[in-house]
């Protein structure tokens, strides 16, 4: 498999994942009953956009290197400063969006689909930059 399949590889199971345990978290913390308010949904967001980023950057780019017997406390740290930069510029943008949106209530189906889709989106943005990091002569690919 050359480098592009594996970052496309890893960043769909990332995505797939992602969404996954977004939707579970949204279960937990809003459940179906009923509708969610906008403004509600956006403090949510801040840990999510965190652990999104956080493990679809460590889990793959720690296996690739962990394969090959390379070094992983560079995938930890980048892993970390990625996760960093997802919590403030997507974490803080979609709060800022749903405050400015305001209590208005939607379907919790609704919320849900955004949540969901939001963790998918992020694992696309940030996946890709860790596992392309990560390839190295060592893993048996090159970036």
């Amino acid at each position: 498999m050359t480098a592009a399949g594996v970052v496309l590889r890893e960043t769909f199971v990332s995505m797939a994942v992602n969404t996954v345990i977004s939707i579970g978290f949204f279960l937990a913390v809003f459940g179906l009953g009923k509708p969610v308010p906008v403004a509600a949904l956006g403090p949510d967001f801040l840990p999510q956009c965190f652990m999104v980023a956080l493990m679809g950057c460590l889990i793959p780019a720690a296996i690739l290197r962990r394969k090959a017997g390379a070094a992983i406390r560079d995938v930890v740290l980048r892993a970390f400063a990625i996760a960093a930069v997802a919590l403030v510029v997507a974490g803080g943008g979609a709060w800022a969006l749903t405050a400015a949106i305001g209590p208005v209530p939607i379907a919790a189906g609704a919320a849900l689909a955004i949540k969901a889709l939001f963790g998918a989106l992020l694992a696309a943005a940030t996946t890709p930059i860790a596992v392309r990091a990560a390839l190295s002569p060592q893993t048996g690919y090159s970036a």
